[in-house]
This record gives structure tokens, C-alpha cells and sequence, in this order.
């Protein structure tokens, strides 16, 4: 990814692992991988949906939250249980892209710039 395309930067990855902040955190990071990601596909001209994986880091952030909530035991259980599948499902979706993205490199090379059509049409 080029740097001028991330909206988080590696080293605010360490936020996840404080706690509370974390609650928090996980919902900026949802907003800001799907941010990165949207710009890069952006630039390389690649079709995607818009703000790829931000439906699912989103509904997995919620789940976080909901799971620090001091609910009855059998509430928390079933949350529990969704926010590993959402946590699961993010990971999937997240891995996708990345491997769109890293065949694109591959294919096009990390410093593709993609020609801009209204240029190419006149």
C-alpha cells in the first residue's frame, strides 16, 4: 500500500491490545482499514465495493462492545459466540483484499499508477 493511501499507521496497531481503549479503538480501525483500503483500489483503478470490510469490522466492533457489557451470563454467551464469527468473518474479508491487492502488485507492480480515462479519451 502506498503511504499517502493508509488512514491508520502500523504503529497505531498496538491500540487494539490496551484495554477499554480498545472498545473504542476497534471502531476506528474498522473505519480507517476500510479508508485505506477504498483509496488504494481507488488509485489502482480496481473495482471493489465501497469501504471494502467496514459493514464487517464494524458489526465486529459492536460485538466487542456488547461483550464488555456486564449482561446476564446466557446474553453474554450468545454475544460471545457472534463476536467470534464476526471477528472470523472481518479476518476472511480483510484477507481477501489483501490478496486482491498483493496479486495486483504482483500483475502491475507496487508503484502502478493508473492512467486516468479522461485524458486517454480526447
Amino acid at each position: 500500500m502506498k503511504k499517502e493511501n493508509l488512514c491508520i499507521l502500523p504503529s497505531q496497531a498496538w491500540f487494539v491490545a490496551v484495554p477499554l481503549f480498545n472498545i473504542y479503538w476497534n471502531f476506528e480501525v474498522a473505519k480507517r482499514l476500510a479508508d485505506s483500503l477504498n483509496n488504494e483500489f481507488y488509485d489502482r483503478k480496481v473495482e471493489v465495493e465501497e469501504r471494502p470490510t467496514q459493514k464487517w469490522g464494524l458489526i465486529f466492533a459492536w460485538t466487542f462492545l456488547l461483550s464488555n457489557i456486564p449482561l446476564p451470563l446466557f446474553i453474554l454467551t450468545i454475544i460471545g459466540i457472534l463476536h467470534l464469527v464476526y471477528f472470523i468473518t472481518y479476518w476472511v474479508k480483510v484477507h481477501e483484499y489483501k490478496t486482491l491487492l498483493r496479486m495486483h502488485v504482483e500483475h502491475y507492480g507496487k508503484d502502478f499508477v493508473a492512467e486516468n480515462k479522461d485524458e486517454t479519451e480526447m
